[in-house]
């Protein structure tokens, strides 16, 4: 897009410095801490590469012959197929997210550059700044889809601004428009509201396409879901609409809307999205541009996307949830701040900044690098006695690490890849409810967080052990995971199968029998 004031290659070097600075120390720390092997701070990032094995094999889900929805992506699985079911694929997500740092760098960093963000020093300071403050590393860092989510917005705003200077549809809006929906349902929103403004513009024809490719792929993916039986929306996505996935009291959809925003709204991350909107509100009278003109749209399409995130996202776990919005609100507010002749609005672009380095950076040099050591010390200690020493069906409330390169069943008592265990506990279940589950599935043991199942677990379980995790649980759900045998008739091959894994427990494992087995 014509019409830059900042020299945007400069720029462009900031941003990338800021992103891949942060996200090689986040590397170096997480590999630190972690005492040498390379791990993602979440168990989640495997159930993408578990369902791209899977597609590979040609079902869809993470158990094979069996059809489920458990990615929270309909686009990064595939994505994830090249090298599946090798060890290598384990770096796919690594790559992806580079890729998809470079691309929110450069974009955010164009965006800036087309502003009127005064003095100079300003913009070079936004561009470094943004990717470190606002959590574009740690979303790298995360390995998930989030980070390619955040690039294909920044590129929709990018591409919207470019029309409405130009009335132009150019090719930042053709790719941004299905991108931003296929790699994360959220993207709808953002899609839909520059769709209709576009028609509103009087360009329908264009306006039909750009539907067309906001929901056609979508559409396709979820009609493809309900042939096999399945419901429309992945279970991933319908249990985060609900204010807690671990347990659930079936308050209907406008009381789960509401216990969400409750949710939202004491979360830290929902005070830079909020004080990033309402400075978008305090710049927005100073700006005759944004007021005025056509670009006026440009304020109402942040504004509404930030109030449908806080309505029906999620903030928070490693934060990375409402970056997309944080970020595109923000990138609107420097454009807005920078056409004001009044020069203490273009300040107003400040206070999300403080309040990133205030509640992500913390985070940042924080929690997020000591999480590849727990998933090291738990979750690779949970699948590698599932798969080196179980060698059958087991149940599971983490499922990602456990599932992936595994070829007997695990049974995700989560509910994310098992629609009838979300059904479950979408309702209001009975106490033991997870017992007919697993005795259902010839279960060979329980590997879970008790605290996530105060009514789950069946009282005619043998409680065997629990493995304990020393020092910091990272960003995962628990420090403790506890080990339990379904009937009498396996305690004692799982007990043999529990003394041959626990003498290979690394440093910061801890398994500790039951009275009854020491």
């Amino acid at each position: 897009m014509s019409g830059e004031i900042h020299n945007s290659r400069e720029l462009s070097a900031l941003a990338l410095v800021g992103a891949f600075g942060a996200f090689g120390a986040l590397q170096l720390a997480a590999f630190y801490n972690a005492g040498g092997p390379f791990e993602y701070p979440l168990d989640d990032v495997y159930i993408h590469l578990a369902v791209a094995e899977q597609i590979a094999q040609g079902n869809y889900g993470v158990n094979p012959g069996e059809v489920s929805s458990p990615a929270s992506s309909i686009l990064y699985p595939f994505l994830l197929l090249p090298v599946a079911g090798l060890e290598t694929q384990r770096l796919m997500p690594l790559l992806l997210n580079s890729f998809g740092l470079v691309l929110a760098a450069v974009y955010w960093a164009r965006l800036i550059a087309v502003s009127a963000i005064a003095p100079r020093i300003l913009a070079l300071a936004l561009a470094f700044l943004g990717p470190i403050v606002f959590n574009h590393a740690g979303l790298a860092f995360a390995g998930m889809e989030h980070t390619l989510h955040l690039s294909f917005s920044l590129m929709l705003v990018y591409g919207f601004l470019s029309y409405l200077r130009d009335n132009t549809i150019s090719m930042d809006l053709w790719l941004g428009i299905p991108l931003v929906v296929l790699t994360r349902f959220e993207g709808l929103g953002l899609a839909l509201s520059i769709t209709a403004i576009i028609a509103l513009r009087g360009h329908w024809r264009a306006a039909i396409w750009l539907l067309v490719l906001a929901i056609g792929p979508m559409a396709a993916f979820v009609a493809g879901l309900m042939s096999q039986g399945l419901d429309p929306l992945p279970s991933s996505v319908q249990l985060k609409l609900h204010a807690d996935t671990r347990v659930v009291e079936g308050s209907g959809f406008v009381g789960d809307i509401l216990a969400m925003l409750r949710r939202n709204v004491q979360q830290p991350g929902s005070l830079v999205l909020g004080a990033s909107m309402a400075m978008l509100l305090v710049a927005w009278p100073f700006s005759t541009k944004f007021r005025t003109s056509g670009f006026r749209w440009l304020p109402l399409v942040a504004l509404a996307a930030g109030t449908a995130h806080f309505l029906l996202g999620r903030f928070g776990w490693m934060n990375r949830y409402e970056i997309y919005v944080v970020s595109v609100v923000v990138a609107i507010l420097v454009l807005v701040a920078g056409t004001s002749r009044f020069a203490p609005v273009r300040l107003t672009v400040l206070p999300p900044v403080v309040l990133g380095v205030l509640f992500y950076v913390p985070d940042m040099l924080g929690y997020y690098t000591l999480s590849p050591r727990a998933v090291t010390l738990q979750s690779a200690q949970i699948a590698r006695l599932a798969q080196d020493h179980i060698k059958a069906p087991v149940a599971v409330n983490d499922i990602g690490r456990v599932a992936w390169g595994n070829q007997d069943y695990v049974l995700d008592l989560a509910g994310l890849a098992a629609d009838e265990v979300r059904e479950i506990r979408q309702s209001r279940p009975e106490n033991g409810w997870a017992g007919p589950l697993v005795a259902a599935r010839d279960v060979a043991a329980v590997m879970i967080y008790e605290s996530w199942f105060p009514r789950g677990i069946d009282p005619s379980w043998t409680k065997m052990g629990i493995l304990h995790l020393e020092g910091s649980r990272g960003a995962l759900g628990d420090s403790s995971v506890t080990v339990f045998a379904p009937t009498p008739a396996l305690i004692d091959p799982l007990l043999v199968n529990l003394g041959d894994w626990s003498r290979g427990l690394p440093n910061g494992s801890r398994f500790e029998f039951e009275e009854a087995f020491q």
